[in-house]
């Protein structure tokens, strides 16, 4: 696999990135009616809240709705007209004095305020840890906790190939593992998954397929379909046979 292809440190210019750590969701995760009451009190604190979804929010190719946000308080932050949110955040004091690392108590403790614009652009987003590949693409401007993982593509082809199973056989062998299989997505191993060098008719018919798997929201008896064509043009870029694949899903219980 690897001789056809390029790792995918390369292929995304290492755009790898976690998601935020805010040091205590407690505090820094709010429902819905907790935003509506922010922004009621002050449209000004409107900037300040993001939709977040956590690693267990992410399912094969698609986001479901958390219905949870996140009080984006960044370091450095103004604090001029966030009354509301602090008074919020004011019982958690002396929690949030007691973090590991050097920030205000009512700032995030790592807010990955670096890509802020790449988790309001289009990204591939990924759990920390899943029984098998869950890769989703996200074009709403969630942020993503500190379970969840993203790379900053819109490249609906290496969505597709991320979510195949030769891949899949692949990362089973290089990822760390937990009790009852769960694998991990680190990322000093998903960098390391080869991207097959396919020529742009390929990736324009891959990344076809891709898109109706989003369109259907990854459910329904034709996204199968639509993933085995997937696989069979996929392993097929990796230089293997239709024999290959079929003992890789037999492995996965996919045959």
């Amino acid at each position: 696999m690897r001789a056809t292809s390029i790792v995918l440190r390369k292929f995304v210019q290492g755009k790898i990135y976690r998601g935020v750590v805010t040091g205590l969701n407690e505090a820094f995760v709010i429902d819905q009616a907790t935003k509506d009451d922010f922004i009621a009190y002050s449209h000004k604190n409107a900037a300040f809240i993001k939709p977040l979804a956590s690693g267990r929010d992410i399912r094969r190719w698609r986001v479901e709705p958390s219905g949870k946000y996140l009080l984006y308080m960044h370091h450095g932050i103004a604090t001029t007209g966030l009354s509301a949110i602090l008074e919020h955040l004011a019982p958690f004091r002396d929690r949030l004095e007691r973090r590991a690392t050097k920030q205000e108590w009512y700032e995030l403790q790592q807010p990955q305020q670096a890509y802020v614009a790449a988790f309001e652009g289009p990204k591939i987003v990924m759990p920390d840890i899943s029984k098998g590949l869950r890769f989703a693409f996200d074009t709403t401007g969630t942020f993503l906790g500190n379970t969840a993982y993203f790379i900053l593509s819109d490249d609906l082809y290496l969505l597709a190939v991320l979510n195949s199973s030769p891949v899949e056989s692949f990362y089973v062998e290089i990822s760390s593992q937990v009790r009852g299989g769960y694998l991990r997505f680190f990322r000093q191993f998903v960098e390391q998954i080869p991207i097959p060098n396919a020529p742009i008719e390929e990736r324009n018919a891959i990344a076809a397929l891709a898109q109706k798997c989003l369109d259907a929201k990854g459910q329904g008896p034709q996204v199968v379909d639509w993933e085995t064509e997937i696989d069979e043009r996929v392993v097929r870029l990796y230089g293997l046979s239709a024999a290959n694949l079929n003992a890789i899903r037999g492995d996965q219980g996919k045959g």
